[in-house]
């Protein structure tokens, strides 16, 4: 890691010039050799490393860092393709106008920080529950468009050639050589879902998933819909049922025969066909101690307490015998940072409630119709889960900013009328909710009326005042003088969570150094100062940019 460090001190700000490469080529030469990468490779690698903490780094930040341009990165492209192929770093395809992102995997650091060379995990010679778990990982790669789908053809290949010792990899050859590609790809999520999640009963949102062509996976629907795809000729998929006997077109299933052809190895035993993964536990999130202004602090306690289940039931109760509404809707807003979502975990946590939580940017599809499709399907699951779960699990819609604004009374497009569709279906299921409904969102105006009625309980989470920002000081970092806390305080006004960024970079600093005398200690706590103004002017430049 020391080497990795001093490459990364060498390239900060060096525009990539001759004087660097003079300088760093012999220490690149040197960790190359041990990692096994060319000068520039090692370079780059070194400096997504220290741009970690990110995992959406976009070219533009290793360009601002390096002090070069975009255009010299992209003379590099081989260079990432290399790395990718390495698994030392994975890209993010947007799919989108937004730029593809890149991270380094968690396993990679872990390597590192243990002073080793990273290798990836075999694929030959798996065990079957390996094997299952490989595939899943493979298939959640494409689904986060950390892989292609072409990439993720090519895996899969590899995978099931280099395991052909287990019956299933065996007979699933035998099949896919009928198949188009595009069908292998749902044959194998079909599997994936079968044995990782116990899912028999899969939607075309399980599958989409696995395409970033659009026209492939048009296609691909279509062909399921029709039932002319071959996976239904070779009586591998059918219709699953939504009730009775009837079958659903939309979702699917493997026919018993695929069952008993594919799975001899497993013993599968089908659980409820809820898919608990997409559940947060609430025994695996950790405590965390959170800091807020007195009266955002008595209206969450309020909640807290009405979240215990006793109470919880009691209160339903009481609301059912006098023909009220169940459910409860509870809306979180305020500036970026204030604890909204570290919050909704923490009441999770105290209550012993699960959290669904949805991204309701990934429920927008380009199809037309099928973002309010999903946003039905999200409230149908959840349904599903306060049916089978005690406590009833609570539905988070996180930065829900996309669906709280007053809708629009002009339409100007297809994007417009999803949008109102999307709120107006929001808006039914807030009506018809039997759970707990927590939406937080960075709005502090502009909300819809209607959203403002259905919301129960509305807490605006503020910017610390100067006595919470103090006190969040003294406990986060308590080797700080009182005099240092206080003038911290008052010169900078920052969130709890900017608080909590500028003491992880001032910690990184302090281990990096690991030294203590009086001028390094000087010299950290100028960096504390720095990092602070850091956080000013970054949320300074992002405000102004709000409202484009």
């Amino acid at each position: 890691m020391q080497d990795i460090c001093e490459v990364v001190q060498l390239a900060n700000g060096s525009h990539l010039s001759d004087d660097f490469w003079g300088n760093a080529t012999p220490l690149l030469e040197r960790l190359g050799r041990r990692l096994d990468l060319t000068p520039v490779q090692t370079m780059l690698f070194a400096v997504l490393i220290e741009l970690s903490d990110d995992r959406k780094i976009v070219l533009k930040q290793l360009a601002e860092f390096l002090g070069c341009r975009k255009v010299e990165l992209l003379n590099h492209a081989a260079d990432f393709e290399e790395l990718i192929r390495r698994q030392l770093i994975r890209r993010r395809r947007s799919g989108s106008a937004e730029p593809d992102t890149y991270r380094i995997p968690k396993m990679v650091l872990e390597a590192l920080q243990a002073g080793k060379k990273f290798t990836p995990p075999p694929i030959c010679g798996l065990t079957i529950d390996q094997f299952f778990v490989r595939l899943g990982k493979l298939i959640s790669y494409t689904s986060q468009q950390e892989m292609s789908q072409t990439e993720l053809a090519e895996e899969l290949q590899q995978l099931i050639d280099r395991n052909q010792q287990l019956e299933f990899c065996c007979r699933f050859r035998e099949i896919a050589q009928s198949l188009h590609i595009w069908d292998t790809l749902v044959f194998a999520q079909c599997c994936n879902l079968y044995v990782n999640n116990r899912d028999d009963h899969i939607g075309w949102h399980d599958i989409e998933v696995l395409f970033d062509d659009e026209w492939a996976a048009r296609c691909e629907k279509d062909a399921l819909l029709a039932r002319y795809s071959e996976l239904f000729d070779l009586n591998i998929l059918e219709n699953a049922p939504d009730s009775g006997m009837f079958g659903n077109r939309e979702a699917f299933r493997l026919t018993d025969k695929a069952k008993t052809t594919l799975f001899s190895e497993i013993l599968i035993q089908l659980q409820a066909p809820r898919n608990r993964k997409e559940l947060i536990i609430a025994s695996s999130l950790t405590p965390k101690k959170l800091w807020f202004n007195p009266g955002e602090q008595a209206k969450i306690d309020r909640l807290g307490l009405l979240l215990e289940a006793e109470r919880f039931n009691a209160v339903r109760q009481q609301l059912w015998q006098n023909g009220m509404r169940q459910g409860f809707a509870c809306l979180f807003y305020g500036s970026p940072g204030t604890g909204k979502t570290e919050s909704v975990y923490q009441l999770a946590r105290q209550s012993g409630r699960d959290i669904m939580q949805v991204d309701i940017s990934e429920t927008k599809s380009m199809w037309f119709g099928e973002s309010e499709k999903r946003l039905k399907e999200i409230f149908d699951r959840y349904r599903g889960y306060v049916r089978d779960c005690d406590p009833a699990p609570i539905l988070l819609f996180n930065e829900a900013d996309a669906v709280l604004g007053r809708r629009r009374t002009t339409m100007g497009g297809s994007l417009d009328q999803t949008e109102n569709a999307m709120q107006n279906i929001l808006l039914q299921e807030i009506e018809r909710l039997d759970g707990i409904l927590i939406a937080t969102t960075n709005l502090t105006q502009n909300l819809d009326q209607a959203f403002e009625r259905r919301f129960l309980y509305k807490i605006k989470f503020c910017r610390p005042t100067f006595e919470t920002r103090r006190a969040i000081w003294q406990t986060m970092l308590p080797s700080l003088k009182i005099t240092e806390v206080e003038e911290l305080s008052r010169m900078f006004d920052l969130s709890g969570g900017q608080i909590e960024n500028v003491i992880r970079k001032y910690t990184a600093d302090y281990l990096l150094t690991m030294e203590s005398d009086a001028e390094q200690d000087a010299s950290l706590l100028d960096n504390l100062y720095l990092y602070c103004r850091e956080e000013l002017h970054y949320d300074s430049a992002s405000r102004k940019r709000i409202g484009y």
